[in-house]
């Protein structure tokens, strides 16, 4: 059931919307094309310190700019939905990447949490059933 919480009200006005994911990366060049093949998604731009995937279908990107030795790190792992959970494994080991667990949720949902060639983690999933919301928790 979604909540209210501090924005007032169920898809309030917020102060910005999802855009798309900034990934730190020492090979900002392997990572875009490994995700590139992964999600179908073609290179949009590219400059020496910049790599920016074209939207997917729900209109969020990925991008990958060169790792701050600096920066305190900001975990991300995005959720990557997939028809068939053993075929896109098979196929994301195949371009470089891993499985590292299989999770069994208590519902008898399950998923893949992945690693790229990296070790960025990353979920693949199921489609959510007919009728459910995708805003549920």
């Amino acid at each position: 059931m979604a909540t209210q919480g501090a924005r007032g009200g169920k898809g309030g006005a917020g102060i910005g919307w999802f855009r798309g994911i900034a990934i730190d990366a020492d090979d900002i060049e392997l990572l875009a094309a490994f995700w590139s093949a992964v999600l179908g998604a073609p290179i949009a731009e590219q400059f020496d310190d910049w790599i920016r995937l074209e939207p997917g279908r729900g209109g969020g990107y990925l991008a990958f700019q060169p790792r701050d030795e600096q920066s305190s790190g900001f975990p991300v792992r995005p959720d990557v939905e997939v028809d068939d959970l053993d075929d896109a494994t098979n196929r994301i080991e195949q371009l470089g990447g891993r499985l590292i667990d299989v999770v069994e949720e208590s519902e008898g949902d399950m998923h893949h949490v992945m690693a790229d060639p990296e070790g960025n983690e990353f979920c693949l999933v199921k489609p959510f059933p007919s009728g459910s919301a995708s805003t549920s928790s």
